[in-house]
């Protein structure tokens, strides 16, 4: 039998304080009052759960965090708990604290006068519909003389006057719902001082109840199901299902055309049950066959290169790049990477932290890389490598804090040099050549800028994508200024102007593509190529009127935070793909893992290892960009959520609106709901994730709920 006692219940009821009056008015219940009217909740059931063994893809235990709890048709929500960051963004301009204790209670403090969340009304909670709904909320007022406002989807319910101490208030808000999500805002009179500043109310639960129960709990999870599993569920429970806008209907092991599809799992049980449930699929074909480690680890940085005009990531694109699509049939071609960042200075110091932004705080050119940050020339340093980097980055200088630990440093734009792929290849092979790397270990960082505007390449590369005569306005040597103009209205371009402007910058991606070829060969004949481990990626790319403008460092979309990923060198299987998203802080400790160095526990990615062995069944992986910290972006398979706040979360299917030009928040609600759920998980705990340990937001490591106390 599998002990229970340690285990929380995902089913288990929360002890609430709201009354069940069926009045159409506002109330105040004082909790005292209604403590003695909540219903006393069997202990959860000790109960041997027989699931059959197999590879387990997706724990429902593990991942309670994201459960939506129901009990008797109604959705409690503990404002004091981690679960509470799903209906709030994660903290991201909401108006609520931390979860935190307040007078012997968990709670959630409103900021300030005003907080919102945002909550799912599926429509199945068993009741005679919405226009019975009910808003249950139990909370205690700051200041002594409190009045709370309460509006849904932004349509005022009307005022509250509070009184001291806890109490629910309960309002009638069917008339303002509908199926799908909901906005909840609530705005005070005023605030005052609480543990956690500045307060106008302690929240300690919210509760959305239908009109008539529906006896029996329910634990909802939003989730994309993988590709070939099998849900496994212990006894004790009835499952059923919801995908699109549907209803739900049952379910039984065999999740048939839900597989590949964001769906709304529920599991039925008459009474508090512990939840042993899991995806499961068949286990990989053949063990990972033994690595070897890597003598040498060298990135070769292409800045602005965008994934879809690289052959072997679109074998449609016009931009001739022989030498990278020849590389990626030797090693690893990641299908869907993020870089953290829409410019260089942000995506620069995830990719060589293995951090977020929000632990480098790199957002701006006003800010520096703190020494406290170990960056990976330092690591490798560590370890006994040489660390040397050539680059052509002005933001990726001493100045900006990417200084740190390079036995050798050269920045050709700081310097005021030829700062083109030829000349820094020719640079870096010349101190090559005067070093011994038999005797040795090199990191090598090689920072080439071709696709960075000035966008100038060389008149027979640019003769291959625009051979007809031009004399218009987008004059090479002149396209950074130009881009700037744009991107302030102060210039228009015509059509003519814009196919120039792009053949440009694809001139520049093959100029550099021979020379990442060339780069090999010259490895090769100086005895290093079989020993070292080589990466391509990007920092982000450029808009090409994708979304109406230029350039980069202004949005989250596809075209600006996708990046190349390829890998090749020893301990890499020759022509894999990877189609599961991956982020670029994941890059680092994957290029550590290859050279058999230890990863410090501040690196907050994970290897990707494990990932090349086994791609297949595994639920979409959450990869996150931002601009300046306060847009941000989640690509989570075929999903793109991203926000700026409560009011502009917008969500992209990106299998059938690749260029993310349609928000389908409202027709799909059930996707919507699930990237929120992994968003708000992520964020609220971003500054302290460690994929190592916690796994995902999407598919939680057990030590999640450990560490945050859930």
């Amino acid at each position: 039998m599998r002990a229970t006692a340690t285990r929380i219940a995902v089913l288990a009821p929360f002890f609430f304080s709201g009354c069940n009056s069926e009045s159409a008015a506002p109330s105040v219940e004082p909790s005292a009052q209604a403590a003695g009217r909540a219903a006393a909740a069997p202990p959860p059931t000790e109960r041997a759960k027989a699931v059959p063994a197999g590879r387990t893809v997706y724990d429902f235990f593990a991942n309670r965090v994201a459960a939506h709890q129901y009990r008797d048709g109604a959705l409690e929500i503990d404002c004091g708990t981690p679960g509470f960051h799903k209906y709030t963004l994660g903290g991201m301009r909401t108006g609520w604290s931390a979860p935190r204790m307040d007078d012997g209670k968990k709670v959630s403090f409103v900021l300030g006068v005003g907080a919102s969340l945002q909550v799912p009304l599926d429509g199945d909670a068993g009741g005679p519909g919405l226009k019975d709904v009910r808003l249950r909320a139990t909370l205690r007022p700051i200041p002594a003389r409190q009045r709370v406002s309460v509006f849904v989807n932004e349509q005022p319910l009307g005022n509250v006057d509070l009184v001291p101490g806890w109490q629910t208030i309960d309002l009638p808000i069917g008339a303002q719902m509908r199926k799908g999500e909901n906005a909840l805002r609530f705005y005070f009179r005023g605030a005052g001082e609480s543990p956690a500043g500045r307060s106008a109310a302690a929240f300690e639960r919210i509760v959305i109840a239908p009109g008539s129960a529906t006896p029996g709990w329910r634990s909802s999870y939003y989730l994309q199901i993988p590709e070939n599993t099998a849900l496994r569920v212990g006894p004790g429970f009835q499952v059923r299902a919801a995908s699109g806008a549907g209803t739900a209907r049952p379910v039984a092991g065999d999740l048939g055309d839900l597989q590949g599809e964001a769906a709304r799992l529920d599991f039925l049980s008459n009474t508090a049950e512990v939840l042993e449930a899991r995806l499961e699929a068949p286990e990989p074909a053949a063990p990972p066959a033994e690595r070897g480690k890597a003598r040498h680890v060298l990135i070769w940085m292409i800045d602005t290169l965008r994934p879809d005009h690289v052959g072997c990531y679109n074998p449609k694109t016009r931009v001739k790049t022989p030498s990278l699509d020849a590389f990626a049939k030797k090693g690893v071609l990641f299908r869907n990477a993020t870089v953290q960042g829409n410019w260089s200075l942000t995506s620069h110091a995830s990719l060589l932290s293995g951090v977020y932004p929000s632990v480098h705080r790199g957002y701006s050119e006003r800010t520096r890389i703190r020494d406290e940050i170990d960056m990976a020339a330092e690591i490798f340093g560590r370890s006994g490598f040489t660390s040397a980097t050539f680059l052509s980055n002005g933001y990726v200088s001493e100045g900006w804090g990417f200084g740190q630990g390079w036995g050798h440093y050269r920045n050709f734009i700081r310097e005021s040099r030829p700062s083109d792929a030829k000349a820094l290849w020719t640079e870096t092979l010349a101190w090559l050549k005067k070093r011994r790397p038999a005797d040795e270990r090199l990191f090598l960082y090689l920072g080439t800028i071709d696709p960075h505007v000035i966008y100038n390449p060389p008149a027979d590369y640019l003769a291959m994508y625009d051979a007809d005569p031009y004399a218009g306005i987008v004059k090479p040597n002149m396209t950074g200024l130009l881009l700037g103009k744009i991107k302030a209205g102060k210039t228009v371009l015509k059509d003519r102007d814009k196919r120039r402007l792009e053949a440009l910058y694809d001139g520049e991606i093959t100029y550099n593509d021979f020379w990442f070829g060339r780069m090999q060969q010259d490895l090769e004949a100086l005895g290093m190529l079989k020993d070292t481990v080589i990466v391509v990626v990007s920092d982000h790319g450029d808009e090409f009127y994708e979304h109406g403008s230029v350039g980069h460092g202004h949005s989250v979309f596809e075209e600006l935070v996708a990046t190349p990923l390829l890998m090749a060198g020893p301990g890499l299987a020759a022509g894999r793909e990877v189609g599961p998203d991956v982020e670029t802080i994941d890059v680092l400790p994957t290029l550590l893992e290859l050279a058999g160095v230890p990863a410090p526990a501040a690196v907050q990615g994970e290897s990707l290892l494990a990932l090349v062995d086994d791609p297949a069944s595994q639920p979409p992986r959450p990869a996150f960009s931002t601009h300046g910290g306060t847009l941000r972006g989640m690509k989570l398979g075929r999903y793109k959520l991203i926000s700026s706040g409560p009011e502009q979360t917008r969500l992209y299917d990106l299998r059938e609106d690749p260029r993310e030009q349609r928000d389908i928040a409202l027709e799909q609600p059930i996707a919507a709901r699930h990237a929120r759920d992994v968003f708000g998980i992520h964020v609220a705990h971003e500054e302290r994730w460690r994929k190592a340990r916690w796994g995902v937001a999407s598919n939680l490591r057990p030590a999640f709920a450990t560490d945050v106390g859930f």
